[in-house]
């Protein structure tokens, strides 16, 4: 559909190519090339190295992190581990990453803990919106 009303210019789109999932989609002058991208993973890796750039910045110029609540709340440090468990292994079910995440935070976490955290930062195939892909 991007390339549609394109073909003044050279740019022809060759159906049976691009149903077949070809990198090199074109039949005319311009040659239209398709380059898989897992975007998911991307934002992932981008979140993992925004946090660890902010925990590396923490180290040198320390800031106070908010109180927790004496129940289950969990503070902005402990979310971002989460977060960073949750991108090296998406796959993961809720409750193997809440007992990991129990060991890196250094505290029991209960497995729907860990689910309510998910889904609260929609993480979780449920908590995502339909028609997406997991």
């Amino acid at each position: 559909m991007i390339c549609e009303g394109l073909e003044a210019f050279g740019i022809v789109v060759d159906s049976k190519k691009n149903e077949a999932n070809a990198r090199t989609i074109s039949s005319g002058k311009v040659k239209l090339l398709v380059i898989p991208t897992n975007e998911e993973l991307a934002i992932a890796r981008d979140t993992r190295r925004l946090l660890q750039d902010a925990e590396r910045r923490e180290e040198v110029f320390p800031v106070p992190a908010p109180p927790v609540p004496a129940t289950d709340g969990f503070g902005p440090p402990e979310v971002a581990k989460l977060v960073v468990l949750w991108a090296r292994n998406p796959k993961a079910d809720a409750a193997s990453l809440a007992r990991r995440w129990g060991q890196v935070i250094g505290r029991t976490v209960q497995p729907r803990e860990g689910r309510r955290e998910l889904e609260r930062l929609s993480l979780t195939p449920s908590a995502r919106p339909p028609g997406r892909a997991t």
